[in-house]
């Protein structure tokens, strides 16, 4: 199954979810909170081309996603000067 478009099993797609949600929480992020993201076709940001999720956490997400602007520890200030962004 190479994207989200192909998945025709909703009972697979109901267990990836849960394992999600059982990651987040053995990692200890479940608590204060958690994104799962499936990035779809070149788009959807999809590099690697076979269904899977994304689990982000440990901090607080912003929104829109990728918004990262200093102070954020991920970004140094000399990438936002190059107009880099997350």
């Amino acid at each position: 199954m190479s994207t989200l478009d192909d998945a025709r099993d909703a009972g697979l797609l109901g267990e990836m979810l849960l394992f999600a949600r059982t990651l987040a929480r053995d990692e200890g992020i479940a608590q204060q909170g958690y994104r799962v993201v499936v990035n779809t076709n070149a788009d959807g940001g999809q590099t690697v081309f076979h269904l899977h999720l994304h689990l982000l956490g440990g901090r607080r997400m912003t929104w829109p996603p990728g918004d990262l602007t200093p102070p954020h520890p991920l970004v140094p200030l000399s990438a936002t000067r190059r107009g880099v962004r997350g």
